[in-house]
């Protein structure tokens, strides 16, 4: 059963569900582009356009649970696709980068000096294997970050509440 949501609530969880939806919708067009501009497709670039596609669907389905008011579920997806966006990096030749929305992000970079970095960017997958590359570079979103810490605490306060009424309920019936 969804609780029912304060007016305050209700706003957030809509923004955050149609920013997600536009930020998945743009990350699978952005996908597809690239895709499209491949010159040859192996079963690497198949499996990891199929994880591009998968990580910024769920931006858009976590996005219309919110917008459909199925908070619950909605506020559990929204949350893992904002974890995914939290972190980016480069290690060993391997790099992740997912964002289905805005990017702003702070981090560090470690090719010959040590040196901080920041970035924006709109809609953007990345995930390379590339042995060759020996650079270290690790950031943080921090669009991403903040919507983890509102959708985290819109669930807290829900299940407060919940936790309340389920109270309340229990007293009446003694």
């Amino acid at each position: 059963m969804e609780t029912k949501l304060n007016k305050d609530q209700k706003i957030i969880l809509n923004s955050i569900g149609y920013y997600q939806i536009i930020g998945g919708i743009t990350s699978i067009g952005f996908a597809i582009y690239q895709l499209s501009q491949t010159n040859v497709i192996n079963q690497t670039i198949a499996i990891l356009s199929i994880f591009c596609l998968a990580v910024s669907a769920l931006s858009v389905y976590s996005g219309q649970l919110l917008v459909k008011g199925k908070h619950n579920k909605g506020l559990q997806f929204s949350l893992l696709s904002q974890v995914l966006q939290v972190f980016n990096f480069t290690l060993s030749g391997i790099t992740f980068k997912f964002v289905a929305g805005i990017m702003l992000s702070l981090g560090i970079s470690y090719t010959e000096t040590l040196k901080v970095i920041s970035g924006f960017s709109l809609a953007e997958n990345t995930l390379n294997f590339n042995a060759s590359d020996n650079s270290v570079i690790i950031s943080i979103n921090i669009v991403a970050l903040i919507l983890v810490y509102i959708i985290d605490k819109v669930q807290n306060d829900i299940e407060d509440k919940e936790i309340a009424l389920e109270n309340e309920a229990n007293k009446t019936i003694y």
